[in-house]
């Protein structure tokens, strides 16, 4: 019997496998075989790394789009030079269309926006391919299918010679981060017109009794009954008479380790 191995490497010299051939007799010129074995393996190794290659490109594909539809953000690339513009998929799903509806250029990727988002979206290209000046808005576009919706759009800018050649950057839709922040901005609008509203002194501090929080009445208050001008921030040391707070810090004190209490006392004032 006999037997050849040959290993099949990568460019880098690692091993990748093995070419084996096996006879039932003996190898009448070994040399001759060996020769034909190591060029056949140079070749199968050349092939097995450029499969191995389109695989691992095919992975990173896979995720980086799996990545992109999990947390909404698309990416998109810029030729400089001949003005292609690149989308990935996520981006069109972002938009609401896809490759075979959309070709996407500059100009009418611009269009997208909202007419008030328009004018920043292109200073801001213009700015990052004439200056180099990178960007980060939150802006409003229409999609393909008429949705409007908050996106996130950052760019940045590769430098050849002094010359931008490429333009590259992420986007991402936001639309319910936006609208989340703007309920609760909404809520609190609504709460400070009830605190305001109401003839009760309302106030907040924190551990150090720093003012944080208070009403229009709350300034009445101070100023009427302890002869005092308080504004945020202000410490109720630096602002009330040492006997008052005494009394103040007190009961605060309670309300500062998580008890809930009530508390009525006669306060005199001319």
């Amino acid at each position: 019997e006999s037997y050849i191995g040959v290993a099949l490497t990568a460019s880098d010299g690692s091993v990748l496998g093995l070419l084996h051939a096996a006879w039932n007799e003996p190898i009448r010129n070994v040399n001759l075989v060996k020769s034909v074995f190591q060029f056949f393996a140079v070749r199968a190794g050349a092939e097995m790394e450029r499969a191995l290659m389109e695989e691992r490109v095919r992975r990173q594909t896979r995720l980086m789009e799996q990545t992109e539809q999990a947390a909404h953000i698309g990416g998109w690339e810029l030729n400089c030079i001949t003005n292609n513009l690149y989308w990935t998929p996520e981006t069109y799903h972002l938009h609401e269309t896809t490759p075979q509806e959309y070709t996407p250029t500059v100009e009418t990727a611009i269009r997208f926006y909202t007419p008030e988002s328009i004018p920043l979206i292109t200073q801001a290209v213009n700015l990052a391919i004439t200056q180099s000046r990178p960007f980060d808005l939150e802006l409003q576009l229409i999609t393909a299918k008429g949705r409007r919706i908050w996106v996130r759009a950052k760019g940045c800018v590769q430098n050849e010679g002094g010359m931008v050649i490429r333009a590259y950057g992420s986007f991402q839709d936001i639309t319910e981060e936006k609208l989340a922040q703007q309920a609760l901005q909404q809520s609190q609008a609504n709460l400070t017109a009830i605190i305001e509203s109401t003839i009760d002194v309302i106030f907040s501090i924190d551990t150090n009794y720093r003012i944080l929080t208070m009403n229009t009445e709350t300034v009445s208050f101070f100023r009427d009954v302890f002869g005092a001008t308080i504004q945020l921030g202000d410490v109720l040391a630096d602002v009330l008479s040492n006997e008052i707070v005494e009394t103040w810090i007190a009961d605060l004190e309670r309300g500062l380790q998580g008890e809930s209490f009530s508390i009525v006392r006669t306060i005199e004032w001319s």
